[in-house]
């Protein structure tokens, strides 16, 4: 079952991805390059050097949304879980541009090579329900990232948006007691004509 700490295990399955391939790696370009959950603002603000990975949009996914209740006993019926798509701002916060690009490069690879994160991955919250997520590069176009910028109400800089799809967080509802449909009454009319 997947429940509302879903999308936290989600930041923190990436963060745990990332800072496994990058602070521990022993490459020293990369070693000890921490991964953090603050938007660059905070970052900023709190004088901190690393990368920023940002959670800065929530969308529900309209094409699984109207799926029908599972059934999980002759008579019980659970509601349809609520489908998310997630998306991340990922920067690269450095002293010198050269490291920030070099970063950049190095989750790009990560992220690229992870493509589909389950099991273990994911962590409890979401290995227990079998969850396979599809880590996509986010095509935005310059003006849209910049908008991401203006929200912040930051000067642009170097980064990268990722889309996690899908998550389903289930319903907290009781499940409801409905009896199967053991026949149906099929029947067929023929309408003659309409009226003028």
């Amino acid at each position: 079952m997947s429940d509302y700490t879903s999308v936290r295990a989600v930041s923190l399955a990436l963060q745990k991805l990332l800072r496994g391939e990058i602070t521990n790696s022993t490459d020293p370009q990369l070693k000890n390059v921490d991964v953090f959950l603050y938007s660059p603002k905070v970052m900023r603000e709190k004088s901190k050097s690393g990368i920023s990975l940002w959670l800065y949009r929530v969308t529900r996914e309209s094409d699984t949304l109207n799926r029908e209740p599972r059934r999980i006993g002759p008579s019980q019926l659970r509601s349809v879980p609520l489908p998310l798509t997630l998306f991340y701002l990922i920067t690269p916060m450095r002293s010198e541009p050269e490291d920030e690009q070099a970063l950049l490069g190095k989750i790009a690879q990560v992220l690229h090579d992870h493509a589909v994160m389950h099991g273990a991955e994911v962590g409890p919250v979401l290995a227990a329900d079998d969850t396979e997520l599809h880590v996509v590069l986010d095509g935005l176009t310059l003006e849209e990232l910049a908008r991401v910028w203006d929200v912040l109400k930051e000067p642009y800089q170097l980064s990268v948006c990722y889309i996690v799809q899908t998550i389903a967080i289930d319903s907290d509802l009781d499940v409801a007691v409905r009896p199967p449909v053991l026949t149906s009454d099929e029947s067929t009319y023929q309408i003659v004509g309409v009226g003028t």
